[in-house]
């Protein structure tokens, strides 16, 4: 058997605005701001921002780090490029990584890399493999570093 549900008629009966608050609010569009996406790159600009980023066609990404980030090699990464190499060669060279880490190597290996960390260096050295640091130079900060050092002479 159906359930009757009773009207809210009753409920809103002598009140003026019939719960739709101030009587401008029902007319139109008007008070939405507008139809449809009117008004996105206007008045509903906080709405755009915080939940339709794709309506805009491009990415909002804020500030952008100049630093460049300096990616990082585990030892545990080493271990299985070792299980792994079949030539058997003993030399590995990361040349703009951080080798980090502190797991023991399962072989000996000389490893070029960026930096190393303390603990990488020891693990390196433990296996009784050698631990270089490859010094990148740009050929601008050389240029630079030349034209501070030789002042020229006036006169």
């Amino acid at each position: 058997m159906t359930r009757r549900l009773k009207s809210k008629t009753r409920k809103y009966a002598g009140n003026r605005t019939f719960g739709g608050g101030n009587t401008k609010n029902r007319r139109g569009k008007g008070s939405k701001g507008g139809r449809g996406r009117a008004g996105f790159h206007k008045h509903k600009w906080m709405r755009t921002v915080k939940y339709e980023l794709d309506a805009l066609r491009r990415k909002h990404t804020g500030f952008i780090s100049q630093q460049k980030r300096i990616k990082t090699v585990t030892l545990e990464q080493i271990n299985v490029l070792i299980e792994n190499n079949k030539s058997k060669d003993t030399n590995f060279s990361f040349p703009s990584a951080k080798v980090i880490g502190s797991t023991p190597l399962i072989a000996k290996v000389n490893v070029t890399a960026f930096a190393f960390t303390k603990g990488a260096k020891a693990a390196i050295e433990k296996a009784g493999g050698k631990a270089e640091a490859h010094v990148q130079t740009h050929a601008k900060e050389e240029t630079k570093q030349k034209q501070i050092a030789k002042p020229e002479k006036t006169g």
